[in-house]
């Protein structure tokens, strides 16, 4: 099996770097977009499959689930090859230090890809999560669904 040294691994990061800040705008604006759909689809099945199951009856193993249906929004950004802003921060400021771009070039890529994520992600949210109405479909007179994605936000923002 062939590995890359570290030095290797260090170029090929900067050469993506660099490939990201001089690609054109179109092309960012689709791959940026299909990350932030990519992402926000891989957390609407973990929540519509996961955070359903009553913990009464499952246990831990409704937050199994969710934690394996969730990694599909990163493995679909990975293998289509769309621009995540977490990918992009590493990218281009180590092609920044290296000084193979300029600051200006970091700054507005990352903008431009933070930019894109989100707005990805709110038209999955408003076409796929609202619009279809799946989050806040009524079973049995409660929104379960709904129900769930407020108790994970209470208790993220409840930590300590």
């Amino acid at each position: 099996m062939a590995t890359l040294t570290s030095q290797e691994i260090l170029n090929a990061t900067v050469s993506m770097g660099v490939s990201k800040a001089n690609q054109c705008w179109i092309a960012r604006a689709a791959n940026t977009l299909l990350a932030g759909m990519y992402i926000a689809i891989g957390g609407f099945l973990a929540i519509r499959i996961g955070l359903a199951l009553p913990w009464e009856q499952w246990g831990g193993m409704s937050k199994l689930i969710f934690g394996a249906v969730f990694p599909l929004g990163l493995m679909l950004v990975v293998l289509c090859g769309a621009d995540l802003f977490t990918g992009s921060c590493m990218t281009l400021t180590t092609a920044q230090a290296k000084q193979k771009i300029t600051f200006g070039q970091t700054v507005f890529t990352l903008a431009t890809s933070w930019l894109g994520n989100f707005a990805g992600a709110l038209f999955v949210a408003f076409f796929i999560a609202y619009l279809s109405g799946l989050i806040f479909e009524s079973v049995g007179g409660t929104m379960p669904w709904a129900a769930a994605v407020v108790n994970l936000a209470n208790a993220k923002c409840s930590l300590g």
